[in-house]
C-alpha cells in the first residue's frame, strides 16, 4: 500500500512538472514570452564588461509578435521582426541596425549589428520577467536634482559638445530628456539616483546610451562619463537656475 502511495505521489509530481514544462514550451510562448524583459548591451568581457541595461516589452496577438523598447515615457518599436528557426532578427533605424539573437521563451542571447560601420557587433543578453532597469538600493538622493542641467561632453578631439539635460525624479527613479547640440530632437533616458550616484540609459535603435555621474553638490555633476554605442566620453554638468534658462 505504501509503495502505491509513493508511486502515485511521484506520478503526480511528474505530471505537475510536465504541465509547467508544457506551458513554457507550448503555443502560448511559441516565440518569446509576452511581457517586460530586461536586456543588457555588453562592452568588454566577463566581469570587466560595461553593461548598459534596457527594458523592452514583448506583445503577442495570435501569431503576431512585436517588441517595444522602453525609455521613460517613450517607446521604440522594432521596424520589423523575422523568426528563422531559433534565431530572431529585429531591425531598427530603417534596417541599417538590427539585433540577431538566439531565443528561448524566456531568454535571448546574441548581438546588435550595424551593417554600415565597424566596431560591431555589440553583445546583447536579455531575460524575461525582470522589470528593473538599474538595481534600486532605495538610497535617498543626497540632493534635489530636478530641473535643467547644462552638460559638457568632451569628444575624441577634446572639443566640447554642449548638451542639455531636463531631469525629473520620483523617489529614486529618474527620467531625463537629453539634447546634444547637433540633435534635432531630444532623447529620453531612464535610470536611477542612489545617494550621490546617477545612472541613466536608453536604446533608440540607432544609439545605445549610458550616463554615469557623481553628484558633488546640489548643482554639480562630476566624474561623469557618457557611452554612445562603442564610444565612451567624459562629461560634467551644472544645474541651471530659472533665470539662466530664460
Amino acid at each position: 500500500m505504501k509503495n502505491c502511495v509513493k508511486i502515485l505521489a511521484i506520478l503526480s509530481l511528474f505530471l505537475s512538472l510536465y504541465g509547467c514544462f508544457a506551458i513554457q514550451k507550448g503555443d502560448q510562448y511559441k516565440y518569446l514570452a509576452p511581457g517586460i524583459w530586461r536586456g543588457l548591451f555588453l562592452f568588454g568581457e566577463d566581469s570587466l564588461a560595461d553593461k548598459v541595461p534596457v527594458n523592452f516589452e514583448v506583445k503577442t496577438k495570435g501569431d503576431k509578435v512585436s517588441i517595444e523598447f522602453i525609455n521613460g515615457n517613450s517607446r521604440l518599436k522594432a521596424d520589423s521582426l523575422r523568426f528563422w528557426g531559433d534565431t530572431l532578427y529585429a531591425w531598427f533605424d530603417n534596417n541599417k541596425k538590427y539585433l540577431r539573437v538566439i531565443y528561448e521563451p524566456g531568454l535571448v542571447e546574441g548581438y546588435y549589428y550595424d551593417s554600415e560601420k565597424k566596431n560591431y557587433p555589440i553583445e546583447f543578453y536579455a531575460q524575461y520577467a525582470q522589470k528593473h532597469r538599474f538595481i534600486d538600493l532605495r538610497k535617498k538622493p543626497k540632493f534635489d536634482i530636478n530641473g535643467t542641467w547644462a552638460m559638457d561632453i568632451l569628444d575624441e578631439t577634446e572639443n566640447i559638445i554642449p548638451t542639455k539635460l531636463d531631469i525629473k525624479v520620483d523617489k529614486n527613479r529618474v527620467i531625463a530628456m537629453m539634447k546634444m547640440e547637433k540633435d534635432s530632437l531630444p532623447t529620453e533616458l531612464e535610470g536611477t539616483i542612489q545617494n550621490d550616484k546617477l545612472f541613466l540609459s536608453a536604446f533608440t535603435g540607432d544609439r545605445i546610451i549610458l550616463v554615469k555621474a557623481i553628484l558633488k553638490d546640489k548643482e554639480t555633476l562630476g566624474q561623469g562619463s557618457i557611452r554612445i554605442n562603442t564610444k565612451e566620453l567624459a562629461c560634467a554638468a551644472k544645474k541651471i537656475t530659472a533665470e539662466q534658462s530664460k
